[in-house]
């Protein structure tokens, strides 16, 4: 059996579906409930920042509609300021032990593991 290659970004369209409400997936329903922040975009020749938005709507659902490899600590997309193009930014951690480090530290702190 073939392994498949690893991805750093995903679109989680199943648990989207099968998640959603009313015949509509979960990204969608938050699209439709914060259209509102698409406002700015629409009358732009570039669909920069239209894209940036709905990355960020994505990606702030829990869990996200755009799923990233482990490693991957976080990931923006933002409009450059310099040319107008799309600027992305993406923390990615080497070893196993900076993506435990956050959870040891609320240990060590005192706070439960489950939260």
């Amino acid at each position: 059996m073939r392994m498949p290659e690893p991805r750093a970004f995903w679109l989680d369209e199943q648990f989207d579906r099968e998640r959603g409400t009313d015949g509509h997936g979960r990204y969608e329903a938050e699209v439709l409930r914060r259209i509102d922040e698409f406002s700015d975009t629409w009358g732009d020749i570039l669909p920069v920042a239209f894209a940036a938005t709905a990355w960020r709507l994505a990606t702030e659902l829990s869990p996200g509609y755009v799923r990233w490899h482990r490693r991957i600590v976080s990931a923006t997309c933002t409009r450059s300021r310099w040319d107008g193009s799309m600027t992305c930014a993406a923390t990615v951690a080497r070893e196993l032990n900076e993506l435990l480090a956050p959870m040891i530290r609320q240990l060590e702190d005192g706070v439960p593991a489950d939260r």
